[in-house]
């Protein structure tokens, strides 16, 4: 679950969200390519608004039977198809790089040396392991406007899952602005980065029983 504001819409770049990487030839990653949120394949809809903030809730579960039911994707509260020329979902057991034992990226990728990051704004970031969760863990509809609206997550995390708020801006370090906030300690390094500059990331590397 992430909330993210674009800065620019229609590249031929991919604008990363987060990324497990091995190596060039096993990589999963959750980006924004051309304007559509891609995670196994590209779903159908458009995300141009550079000045909407977009609450983006990926659920998989790769042990389901339906290929339907292993990726579903939320777009402020409402579910989106998934399809597109982009790759394929994820077939029946497979195992992601993406919450396994291998290094992190988020806002970059590790790919042909690392030269796409992301390009726009991030916040309210949670990996939740262990879980398929609906996006009503994240959000909710103000009873007033209707408008989509963050809410405080309440249930646990799982050994690798975290929760990036990004509020501590004292200090650009693991424990400061990449500190995660679920009690894990799953904190993330800032690297190459400056508040008001482009192409930084946090990474960090998972290991079984962290």
């Amino acid at each position: 679950s992430v909330w993210v504001k674009r800065s620019e819409h229609g590249s031929t770049t991919n604008n990363y969200l987060i990324e497990g990487y091995v190596n060039d030839s096993f990589r999963d990653a959750f980006s924004i390519y051309q304007d559509r949120l891609t995670c196994g394949s590209s779903t159908l809809a458009i995300l141009r608004d550079l000045a909407a903030w977009y609450h983006l809730v990926i659920s998989v579960d790769t042990t389901q039977a339906s290929s339907a039911l292993r990726t579903r994707v939320w777009i402020n509260g409402q579910q989106d198809a998934i399809g597109g020329p982009l790759g394929s979902i994820w077939a029946q057991n497979y195992e992601s790089s993406i919450n396994g034992p291998y290094h992190h990226n988020i806002g970059r990728s590790s790919y042909g040396g690392g030269v796409a990051y992301h390009n726009g704004y991030m916040a309210e970031m949670y990996l939740i392991d262990g879980q398929a969760l609906l996006p009503t863990s994240f959000g909710k509809s103000d009873v007033n406007t209707g408008q989509w609206v963050p809410k405080k997550y309440t249930g646990t995390y799982g050994i690798n899952g975290f929760y990036l708020n990004f509020g501590d801006t004292s200090n650009l370090t693991a424990t400061t602005l990449g500190k995660d906030s679920s009690g894990n300690n799953n904190n993330f390094t800032p690297v190459n980065f400056r508040l008001s500059q482009s192409n930084v990331y946090w990474s960090r590397y998972f290991t079984y029983g962290n």
